[in-house]
């Protein structure tokens, strides 16, 4: 069997939710190992490289295959054929390039994407289906599977992306299991955080898309229409940080507003919180969120479907009609003035969240990457 390479699309310490990612290509570099072929990741630069991926048998190399230009491909094709692929396990990459069919060119077999891409994309139809569809049907440019974290993106890459069903493998994203380390009043004193607070969540990349700051404004107008005692911990770090932070103050909430940048004890914060919103304007499939559910945390989402995947209305969280302000700030009110409603939701969210684990995942991921890699 000819080797594997797993692409690497940011420098190996970026971190982030990369940490999925390595999981699957330790998991490749397992499999390979077993046909007596050898794993690699090969990263566009190199710095300090994960514990995970030292420990693993996979190999690291440094270089690139979407250069741009003839010089990009040669170095790409020249690359494959050095280290003998076989097989590419790509992330968030084209389902269909004429750079894939180079690839074959050079030796390589199998072409997986494993797409993680945010967002909710129109069913397409027409002429521009069919275009897709042809596209998706040429010998050699088009991958040999699309794995889909969800059902929802399974149906987005068939009716979107006009990739043929067989070909769209669903592998459920899932998450470790959340270990907290802190009491929730030790968390609160170090914060310096009241008992009696009801503390509101959010965390990601500091970023318009994932819409910080009409949590904070929504936050601001709540913090008017109660009397209780409110915080609102932003966990993350990001572009907007600054923009975001001026926000609070010119809304009158910075008192109540904490900026928390990046933080290794993220569990231990979020059980020491009450409610969880997740507002961005689209996801593939949020970790974050089923995070936040696992430690019984009802969670508030806009109706974007992408985004409200994990939460079952008045289940085990709230949805508010997105692009309205006034209703998040109800939904946000509704919670932080009904304990009992609070604790029912959580209780649900825990339960809910087992259905979203790393072993469910990597075995659903080994049993479809056998399915295409026979």
């Amino acid at each position: 069997m000819r080797n594997i390479l797993c692409l690497s699309n940011y420098r190996s310490d970026v971190g982030y939710a990369w940490w999925l990612m390595e999981l699957f290509w330790v998991q490749i570099g397992d499999f390979a190992s077993q046909k007596d072929a050898q794993g690699f990741v090969l990263y566009p630069e190199i710095a300090e490289i994960p514990d995970s991926i030292k420990r693993s048998k996979l190999e690291v190399e440094q270089g690139k295959l979407f250069e741009p230009g003839l010089g990009g491909a040669l170095r790409a094709i020249k690359l494959i054929r050095k280290l003998q692929i076989g097989t590419l396990y790509l992330t968030d990459r084209p389902y269909a390039t004429f750079r894939y069919l180079l690839f074959r060119l050079a030796g390589v077999k199998k072409i997986i994407v494993h797409d993680h891409t945010p967002g909710d994309r129109p069913t397409i139809t027409g002429i521009k289906g069919k275009i897709k569809r042809i596209r998706n049907a040429i010998p050699g440019i088009a991958a040999d599977a699309i794995f889909a974290i969800s059902p929802l993106m399974r149906e987005r890459a068939i009716k979107n992306s006009c990739f043929p069903d067989s070909k769209c493998l669903l592998v459920q994203n899932g998450i470790r299991e959340v270990v907290t380390s802190q009491s929730r009043s030790k968390v609160r004193e170090s914060l310096q955080i009241p008992a009696d607070a009801v503390v509101i969540v959010t965390t990601g990349r500091i970023h318009e898309y994932k819409r910080q700051d009409l949590i904070i404004k929504a936050f601001s107008d709540v913090a008017k229409k109660t009397d209780a005692v409110l915080k609102l911990l932003i966990i993350g770090d990001g572009p907007q940080r600054e923009e975001f932070e001026t926000l609070a103050r010119s809304c009158g909430a910075a008192d109540h507003i904490q900026f928390l940048g990046y933080r290794n004890d993220v569990p231990d914060v979020l059980a020491a919180s009450d409610i969880a919103i997740h507002a961005a304007k689209g996801e593939g499939f949020a970790l974050s969120i089923v995070e936040y559910m696992s430690l019984g945390l009802p969670v508030i989402t806009p109706d974007i479907p992408s985004v409200r995947q994990a939460v079952d209305d008045k289940i085990n969280g709230l949805i508010f009609r997105d692009g309205e302000i006034t209703d998040l700030v109800q939904k946000i009110l509704l919670l932080v003035n009904d304990n009992a409603l609070r604790e029912n939701l959580g209780s649900s969210a825990k339960q809910k969240s087992s259905h979203y684990t790393v072993d469910k995942m990597l075995k659903e991921f080994e049993k479809q990457w056998n399915l295409v890699c026979k």
